[in-house]
């Protein structure tokens, strides 16, 4: 399911949870926590976050954190593309998920 679909269906069922109880709040805007994306910073992150990582298993995760260690800090996410078993397309998905 795609991430936007997810978000959609969350903030509906926040939204008619809210209007559906009579909550005084009905008329603030509402925002399910789910709808909060907390970025992983590829520099910091140990091999537990990364595999929060969509597509990121535990194999892939330590090898983004050798390369981290052989080669120093990302300096642009894109760099991830060098890390064995990462290829372009991982990269393009992992965009909107990884910060430096």
């Amino acid at each position: 399911m795609k991430l936007t679909t997810l978000l959609k269906a969350a903030m509906f069922a926040a939204i008619s949870t809210v209007a559906f109880t009579g909550s005084s709040f009905a008329n603030e805007q509402v925002t399910p926590a789910s709808a909060t994306i907390t970025l992983v910073n590829i520099n910091t992150a140990d091999v537990a976050t990364l595999v929060s990582l969509p597509g990121i298993g535990e194999k892939k995760a330590q090898a983004i954190v050798e390369y981290r260690e052989l080669n120093g800090n990302f300096k642009q996410t894109a760099e991830l593309s060098n890390v064995k078993g990462i290829g372009e397309k991982m990269v393009e998905r992992l965009a909107k998920a990884v910060t430096i």
